[in-house]
């Protein structure tokens, strides 16, 4: 923290801040959260008409009838997820009869589970990361993409501290 930022780290702060109708704007900096320029998504719209028609929107799907519509596509992701941990192999004997499976890096199946649950229920069709290698480089791309939108955001002060120097 410098002195001309504050940070707030508590839930009330947080409402204030970022609720619906709270009195401030986003800077520009929120558009490199988008994979588009032309097009912006949810978090990186400034135009808060634009924001409320988007929160309209996703709030359909995330009601409780929205959620109970995509209960079985969600539950079918989550089995395939359970299943492919269970059916994994025994590779050594500890004791008899009980066996140690190989290690598996569970926070990256479990950014696979989210992908394939977020993309079946945005576009009907799963990215299968779960049961394929073929879209898996997806969330190097996003976290790249995330880097980007930090450097864009700090780039003007970079910039005014190479100036003053």
């Amino acid at each position: 923290m410098g002195p001309n930022q504050l940070s707030f780290n508590t839930h009330e702060s947080y409402v204030d801040i970022y609720a619906v109708g709270a009195n401030n704007s986003k800077t520009s900096g929120y558009s490199a959260l988008s994979a588009s320029r032309v097009k912006q998504n949810l978090l990186s719209v400034q135009d808060k008409n634009i924001a409320k028609l988007k929160r309209r929107v996703y709030s359909r799907i995330f009601s409780p009838q929205g959620l109970k519509r995509i209960e079985p596509r969600l539950l079918g992701q989550i089995d395939m997820f359970v299943s492919s941990l269970v059916a994994l192999p025994a590779s050594k004997e500890i004791d008899i009869g009980h066996h140690w499976n190989e290690p598996v890096n569970l926070a990256e199946r479990s950014i696979w589970l989210t992908h394939d649950v977020i993309t079946e229920l945005a576009f009907s069709k799963s990215s299968d990361m779960q049961t394929s290698t073929q879209h898996r480089h997806f969330p190097h791309m996003i976290k790249f993409m995330t880097w980007r939108a930090i450097i864009v955001r700090r780039r003007s002060k970079l910039i005014n501290l190479l100036l003053v120097c």
